[in-house]
């Protein structure tokens, strides 16, 4: 790999990442790949495709449900509230169980099937729960929806926390509206301990994020506002401490990236929806690659997969000449087509995106040695042997000794 495995997430931490846009897919999971795994992923494959079910079963019901009239009000209000306490045992789950793994079963757990984060907002929407009361909700019913919104909070910055690959996917599973939403409700009435709990998770899934930055400057500023002005300093010194630094983080934001808010002035959801589309495409290739049965036809797929993606970048819309922030989705396209094409046996076109990334130097040095390898291998694909050793020798420059440019070099120099 050339690029992005801290920021974004590797295919190697998503080789047992089966999922896909239909369910049996995400849960068919291989049953020796699952004995290959460490226990912690075990237990976490388990609970997962558990709750998965529980939300696709619930879809199931709730529309039969709507279509028969002869339930009772109270029979109604029994299963929800059933159905509340089970998705609360969820989420808690979900942050217990992520909170006590390390940063890389963290990052695996969190984009395994179709994600976590996918599916607490899964959990939030099935129930449609919102953030709206009526004038009619008892107290307990305020207590039981108020516990529940505190669970998905914490649930959502539990994924977040120390968690690149888990921030960056907050965009694409609709985060941002289920915490706007919390966050407005909440202010409103004027429930610090909520609101303070919310902003913390504005703050975890910004913090390290440039795009998740700006987003929550366009679309949470009026929230941050709010909370200043509705709660007192004195009374709530934690809150105010966050309020300052998302402030301050989003003013930072604005002045950085004037030229782009400039450019998309009156449509920014246009623009982050753009993101995430590009995001989509990059994940679906990923999996069309995993997945891969018809080899030649999926990974034919995933191609496009990734031209339609760099379409999106460089032809729909010319955000690159604003902003650097899409900078890593650019590398990690031509990376990830480049790693295709050789898959696929077209060694000319992996050296045309390697050659991309190289030349704009757009890598760091520990992306450059890998390009390099990468692009070496291309070329003994072509049988350009000297061209081969020339980038093998330049790797070598950059890591002098290490052992497998050394032994390739060597193998090379015993052939001729």
């Amino acid at each position: 790999m050339v690029v992005g495995e801290e920021e974004r997430g590797s295919d190697e931490k998503d080789k047992h990442n089966t999922g896909t846009s239909s369910s049996s897919s995400c849960c068919d999971t291989d049953k020796s790949k699952v004995e290959q795994l460490d226990s912690s992923k075990r237990v976490w494959i388990k609970f997962y495709e558990q709750a998965l079910t529980f939300v696709e079963e619930e879809e199931t019901s709730s529309n039969n449900n709507n279509n028969n009239n002869s339930n009772s009000n109270d029979a109604g209000d029994d299963d929800k509230k059933r159905l509340n306490q089970r998705i609360i045992v969820t989420l808690e789950t979900i942050t217990r169980v992520l909170f006590g793994l390390d940063s890389e079963r963290k990052s695996w757990a969190v984009l395994y099937g179709k994600g976590t984060l996918e599916l607490i907002v899964a959990l939030v929407n099935k129930q449609q729960l919102g953030c709206a009361r009526s004038d009619n909700d008892n107290n307990n019913n305020n207590n039981n929806s108020r516990k529940l919104h505190f669970c998905v909070i914490k649930a959502l910055k539990t994924c977040a926390l120390r968690n690149p690959p888990g921030r960056s996917r907050c965009r694409s599973a609709g985060v941002f509206t289920v915490l706007n939403d919390l966050l407005e409700f909440y202010i409103q009435a004027e429930d610090a301990e909520m609101a303070n709990e919310a902003l913390t998770t504005l703050a975890a899934i910004c913090l390290g994020d440039e795009l998740n930055s700006l987003q929550g400057a366009v679309e949470s500023q009026k929230h941050i506002d709010a909370a200043s002005h509705i709660f007192s300093v004195d009374a709530n010194p934690s809150m105010h401490q966050k309020i300052m630094y998302l402030k301050a983080l989003f003013e930072t934001m604005r002045k950085e990236q004037s030229d782009l808010l400039k450019q998309i002035e009156g449509d920014e959801g246009t623009f982050f929806s753009r993101v995430i589309e590009m995001e989509l495409e990059l994940r679906n290739g990923s999996q069309n690659i995993l997945l891969a049965k018809e080899k030649w036809i999926l990974l034919a797929d995933a191609e496009s997969n990734y031209d339609r993606c760099l379409d999106m970048l460089l032809i729909q819309n010319d955000y690159m000449s604003v902003t650097r922030l899409l900078q890593p989705i650019y590398v990690e396209i031509h990376n990830k087509r480049a790693t295709l094409r050789l898959k696929a046996g077209n060694a000319l076109g992996c050296i045309e995106d390697l050659d991309v990334l190289l030349e704009q130097k757009l890598l760091s040095t520990s992306q450059r040695f890998d390009g390099l390898k990468m692009k070496a291998t291309a070329y003994l694909q072509l049988e350009r042997n000297d061209d081969a050793r020339e980038a093998l020798g330049k790797a070598l420059l950059m890591k002098q000794g290490d052992p497998d440019v050394t032994s390739q070099l060597e193998a090379m120099d015993k052939s001729t």
